[in-house]
């Protein structure tokens, strides 16, 4: 069956026009700290969705009091020879609203940080950054963490790359009848 190419061009604006344009999901990124008297820990939380559960992409510990165990700061607690309990987090409207963190560091490893664990609002509230001999922490939940929002980066959706290889496969189209008609 052989396309004239108005039906060729008619079948492809059919096809664009059923596809809605592809939508972009914003990622949240925030700043966090929480104190006791030991000491106050900052970081920043980054890749969560907005109005919705999601868990974050990576944690960041940018300071800590004292530095306990002279880590490398600002250090990824989600990165590799971690153990992850717990990582949801609920944002509303721009905001977090819930949290669930329990993160447990590689034991043993020379290129680790001397960080054992690293919770927020987990076991009945406690927020907390364990070392091997000390610990900054407290029991508040929720109340006892400060979260400022950060920008929102866009995030492409998967049909985003579907589109462009229906762009590709239709000059792809065009170029062979081209070739075909110069023949």
């Amino acid at each position: 069956m052989r396309l004239r190419p108005i039906s060729f061009l008619f079948v492809s604006t059919v096809l664009f026009a059923m596809l809605a344009p592809a939508a972009k999901a914003d990622t949240l990124d925030f700043s966090f700290s929480f104190s006791s008297p030991a000491g106050t820990v900052t970081g920043e939380i980054v890749g969560l969705a907005d109005n919705g559960t999601s868990s974050a992409t990576a944690i960041y510990i940018d300071t800590a009091s004292n530095n306990y165990g002279n880590n490398t700061l600002p250090y990824d607690i989600l990165s590799s020879y971690a153990t992850v309990g717990h990582n949801t987090f609920t944002v509303s409207g721009g905001a977090i609203t819930a949290a669930d963190v329990y993160v447990l560091t590689g034991f043993g490893d020379p290129t680790e940080p001397s960080f054992n664990n690293f919770e927020l609002n987990s076991n009945g509230g406690i927020n907390a950054l364990t070392f091997s001999h000390a610990a900054i922490a407290n029991s508040d939940g929720l109340a006892g963490v400060s979260f400022e929002p950060l920008t929102a980066s866009a995030t492409p959706e998967p049909a985003a790359s579907t589109y462009m290889l229906e762009s590709f496969g239709v000059g792809a189209c065009f170029a062979w009848r081209r070739l075909r008609r110069v023949r």
